[in-house]
């Protein structure tokens, strides 16, 4: 009996996989937020946003345990290099970041020795915006920020701010209510993340008082630890997790494991969750995570639905990504054929930049067109297809040569460097 039950899912899956478009998939519909175990990772917990049946982001639980993102800390002036506008400090003792002196006038110095707005030797407050990312220090701000689902605290900067995604008619709506309000220190901003336009006021008030109380615990432990504090850390939560992930892009939760279930139950997201039980077929199996997952680390050429294939490949400098027609063959109107190409190739670009993680400098090599107006066509899909990356990748330009310049911020590890850092933690080395 089991057996048969077993098999009818798995037939079940293989359907919905055929009946399934491999390329082009944005969020445009809801999708699912699977917290499970991942076997490449030695079966470590993980949260994976599905777009349909295909993994769209994952989030490791050890790396919100390891990172020092978003963390603020006592630091260390160690080195000041004036013709570059920056500095660098000690946030641990030989753990080195990398400070632009931008905005160093609003800074908070714990120890201050010399007169130059600042100096080696000097402590001050400082938070990690960027992971370490290849041979790169991480990057810390004198731009604190508190980050919460609905709105992010931001001292020293006040009014209010909004996320871009926001309409003008919920801008309005919180743009009052912040007005009206006497719960955000004095002195501070508040940032209002996409997630807040279906936010009531009294949950809006609840989230502030919480981040108001954070932020007065960081100006009194300022004043009183040494230098190498760490100040404030993000929570390590379970449901802090969900702050990676836009709620209006999955319907509901769902676990196999008790422990999650039960903290997210407990927990204030207005997300439905919920529990899978199944020892026949666990959770990661049924939507083929695992296979999905290995994919995304080693996999460097990607089919297309048209026979067409893009080709990733990450060096030191950039990341380049070449398309082919591959198996299409163009038919009567070679232009048209191409163009299709390219445009289904946009889109499953962008997915995968977001799956993988991939930042910083990427050039794409679409297949050459003649005429201009298909080349607009392409830079469009590809832009269009940006909008659900939480990253909010740029499209430069395309270059004479008919390469496409793609910019993405470095703000955490792309996947291919997490799984280096696990091979070798479970080797032992």
């Amino acid at each position: 009996m089991y057996r048969s039950v077993h098999m009818k899912q798995r037939r079940k899956y293989a359907q919905e996989c055929k009946r399934q478009t491999i390329t082009g998939v944005i969020m445009d519909e809801q999708g699912k937020l699977l917290i499970t175990t991942a076997e490449p990772y030695q079966n470590e917990r993980v949260a994976g946003l599905l777009a349909g049946r295909r993994l769209a982001q994952i989030k490791f639980f050890f790396e919100q345990q390891e990172s020092v993102l978003n963390r603020i800390y006592i630091a260390r002036v160690s080195k000041v290099l004036s013709n570059l506008c920056a500095a660098f400090v000690e946030i641990e003792k030989g753990v080195s970041c990398y400070l632009p002196l931008d905005h160093i006038e609003e800074a908070f110095f714990t120890k201050k020795l010399g007169s130059s707005k600042i100096c080696q030797g000097d402590e001050l407050v400082v938070q990690v915006t960027k992971e370490a990312v290849k041979s790169k220090t991480p990057t810390v701000s004198t731009r604190l920020t508190l980050i919460s689902p609905l709105c992010i605290l931001q001292p020293a900067y006040p009014g209010a701010f909004f996320s871009r995604r926001l309409s003008p008619e919920d801008c309005a709506r919180l743009q009052e209510w912040y007005r009206s309000q006497s719960v955000v220190p004095q002195g501070c901003g508040v940032l209002f993340r996409t997630e807040s336009k279906d936010a009531s006021v009294s949950e809006l008030n609840d989230e502030l008082f919480r981040l108001a109380n954070k932020w007065e615990k960081i100006l009194t432990y300022s004043r009183m630890r040494t230098c190498y504090s760490c100040l404030y850390r993000p929570d390590e939560s379970a449901a802090s997790i969900l702050n990676s992930f836009y709620t209006h892009e999955y319907s509901e939760i769902i676990t196999d494991l008790p422990e999650i279930y039960e903290e997210l139950k407990n927990s204030q997201t207005k997300i439905p969750v919920r529990f899978y039980d199944d020892r026949l077929l666990p959770l990661s199996k049924l939507y083929n995570v695992d296979q999905q997952l290995m994919d995304a680390l080693c996999k460097k050429k990607i089919w297309l639905s048209s026979g067409a294939s893009i080709v990733i490949e990450q060096t030191e400098a950039l990341v380049s990504i070449d398309v082919n027609s591959g198996k299409n063959t163009a038919g009567k109107n070679k232009e048209d054929a191409i163009c299709r190409i390219n445009m289904e190739a946009a889109k499953e670009i962008a997915f995968q930049i977001r799956l993988r993680r991939l930042c910083g400098i990427i050039i794409i090599d679409f297949i050459n067109m003649n005429r201009p107006e298909n080349n607009d066509r392409v830079l469009e899909a590809l832009r269009t297809a940006f909008l659900s990356d939480p990253q909010s990748p740029i499209v430069v330009d395309m270059t004479a040569l008919g390469l496409v310049e793609v910019t993405r911020r470095k703000r955490e590890r792309p996947l291919c460097e997490l799984e280096h850092r696990q091979l070798a933690r479970s080797s032992g080395t």
